[in-house]
């Protein structure tokens, strides 16, 4: 997307799992102001793109706290509030491998960080154990959405050993198993595909921001999208019997199935009305001569 690769770009990029979310941290000037203070000191915006702000991480092939998608309102609640309680938590339980900071700010050594790289506009923190993009819970609890909510923001639960869901879900009682790890096949934007191994739990977990519009299929048969832990995304599994499961999940919204037959119906009424012409335009000499 862009011609030049900031060096924190490529640092990450040769990361050997690909597969781990970032979060800025300490950016307290406005967007805009950053960007046109670089663009000023000549045309100088490499700041901006060092600390991967806004929607950049996507745009370079990363993955951002919030994914693809912009932070519901639970997402932006849970990272102001939990930066003054239990911003550790919510990084683990979010998959946050990398933290970035302004280069400019004191370095202030955190509990589970350590520095792993820093140039003249970034540094950037490991994090020693995040939870996985995608894991079998061992479990579940249900609790009111408010209460729920409270739990995540203070880090008071554990979530390997079970997962955070809504009341309105409990009629999914059964969901228990082994927890474990998952196989990620793919990974992309809008795309999601696992293998969930053998022996293990029926509720897959995913380091995915919940909106509306996931859709999920297990082994090519439709299953139930459910939110977790107050921000991420779950799908419900059928029992092994046995054998690995294969899990699509895919951003696919109403919004977009109505517009995609919007704008077939669209294409069709205009070829419709151009073939209309044509034809007349064909028949009208013949009439003529007659």
């Amino acid at each position: 997307l862009f011609e030049e690769v900031p060096d924190s770009v490529r640092w990450l990029r040769e990361r050997p799992d690909p597969h781990f979310r970032i979060y800025a941290r300490g950016v307290h000037a406005p967007t805009h102001a950053v960007f046109l203070r670089g663009w000023r000191n000549g045309f100088d915006t490499s700041g901006y793109h060092e600390m991967l702000r806004d929607a950049l991480p996507a745009a370079y092939g990363l993955y951002g706290l919030h994914g693809h998608s912009y932070p519901t309102r639970e997402m932006y609640q849970l990272v102001r509030d939990s930066d003054r309680v239990a911003i550790g938590f919510f990084l683990d339980l979010m998959g946050v491998r990398y933290v970035l900071e302004e280069a400019s700010l004191p370095y202030e050594s955190r509990d589970g960080e350590r520095l792993a790289y820093e140039n003249r506009h970034v540094r950037i923190l490991e994090r020693e154990d995040p939870m996985p993009m995608a894991f079998l819970a061992g479990g579940a609890r249900w609790a009111p959405d408010d209460e729920g909510f409270g739990l995540v923001r203070e880090g008071m639960f554990d979530p390997g050993r079970g997962a955070l869901l809504p009341l309105v879900s409990r009629e999914y009682r059964d969901v228990g198993g082994a927890s474990g790890e998952v196989e990620i096949v793919r990974w992309e934007g809008e795309e999601v595909i696992l293998r969930a191994p053998t022996g293990t739990g029926d509720l897959l977990v995913i380091n995915q921001q919940f909106v509306p519009g996931w859709r999920a299929k297990v082994d090519g048969a439709p299953a139930q999208v459910l939110r977790a832990n107050a921000v991420q995304t779950a799908v419900l599994l059928p029992h092994d019997w046995g054998k690995d499961r294969d899990v699509l999940l895919r951003y696919d919204p109403d919004s977009w199935r109505i517009g995609k037959r919007m704008t077939w119906a669209g294409a069709a009424a205009w070829f419709a009305l151009a073939g209309s012409w044509i034809l007349r335009r064909r028949v009208r000499p013949r009439r003529t001569a007659a």
